[in-house]
C-alpha cells in the first residue's frame, strides 16, 4: 500500500503546486502592470479556500487509506 499512498502524496503535492504557481502568475501579472501585490489580498479568501479544501480533501483520502489498510488482514 506504500504506493497507493506516495500517488496520494503525489497528487496533493501537486495541488498545492498548483495553487503556489496560480498565486505567483497573479502577483506577476499585478507587478508587471504596476499594480502592486494589493491583488493577492483581494483574492487572499479564493486562496485560502482552495487551501482548505485541498487539504480537507487530502486528510480524507489519507483516513480512507488507513480505514482500507485495518480492514484488509496483514
Amino acid at each position: 500500500m506504500q504506493s497507493e499512498k506516495q500517488r496520494i502524496v503525489q497528487r496533493f503535492v501537486k495541488g498545492y503546486l498548483s495553487l503556489l504557481a496560480m498565486m505567483l502568475f497573479i502577483l506577476t501579472v499585478s507587478l508587471v502592470k504596476g499594480a502592486g501585490w494589493k491583488v493577492l489580498l483581494v483574492g487572499a479568501p479564493l486562496f485560502v479556500t482552495l487551501f482548505i479544501g485541498i487539504t480537507y480533501q487530502l486528510a480524507k483520502e489519507v483516513r480512507t487509506l488507513k480505514r482500507q489498510n485495518s480492514v484488509l488482514p496483514k
